[in-house]
């Protein structure tokens, strides 16, 4: 199974509502392999476009975010002539502490 690494830009619109802070965002986002799996039919780099919505709640020693991710695959990530294009699409839920 391959390790990656995703790194993404996304832009984030809060609104105030009492304790609970509720965000949207997007964005592009690039998933690049760590580890490598030797596959010559798998292409390494994924690119996407993201969308995600979820709220910051304070908590007495640390911020609780739960976010909901779609993730639209926009790059090909079949390198097999016999295939037709796949691309990855994903749904996540993250929990962010900070």
């Amino acid at each position: 199974m391959p390790v990656t690494s995703e790194f993404a830009l996304h832009a984030i619109f809060t609104s105030q509502n009492g304790s609970y802070l509720p965000f949207f965002s997007f964005g592009p986002s690039i998933k690049i392999p760590i580890s490598k799996v030797n596959n010559p039919f798998v292409s390494d780099y994924s690119f996407s476009a993201d969308v995600s919505i979820g709220f910051k709640k304070g908590l007495e020693f640390f911020n609780l975010s739960p976010e909901l991710r779609y993730s639209h695959g926009l790059t090909d990530i079949n390198l097999n002539p016999n295939l037709g294009s796949i691309k990855l699409y994903t749904m996540s839920l993250i929990l962010n502490f900070n």
